[in-house]
């Protein structure tokens, strides 16, 4: 048993229900990183490049947020979604300006 309940409810999941989730996050991952790349036109690094550093800066977020802060009860679900929107933002503005500039 988890402390996260994202995790509970993905390891409830079978057969189909299993596969439509990881489609369904893998094509959402697609379209952000595309979205960013369309934000970003040149400077950026690419749309899939985009994509695995979205990837990256969400879970490492997530980490940060499980291991620093798990004690939190209350507005639990707008401290998580604002830890990943920033981790991921982070990430990726951090990687796209180190490129634009060197």
């Amino acid at each position: 048993m988890s402390k996260l309940p994202l995790v509970d409810f993905i390891r409830g999941l079978e057969g189909f229900e299993f596969a439509v989730f990881w489609v369904s996050a893998i094509v959402i991952l697609f379209a952000v990183g595309f979205a960013i790349d369309a934000m970003l036109n040149k400077t950026g690094v690419g749309p899939y490049w985009n994509s695995v550093l979205a990837l990256i800066g969400g879970y490492g977020s997530l980490y940060i947020h499980d291991r620093y802060l798990g004690n939190l009860n209350r507005y639990e679900p707008y401290v998580t979604f604002v830890v990943i929107l920033s981790g991921m933002l982070i990430v990726v503005l951090s990687v796209n300006l180190l490129r634009a500039r060197f």
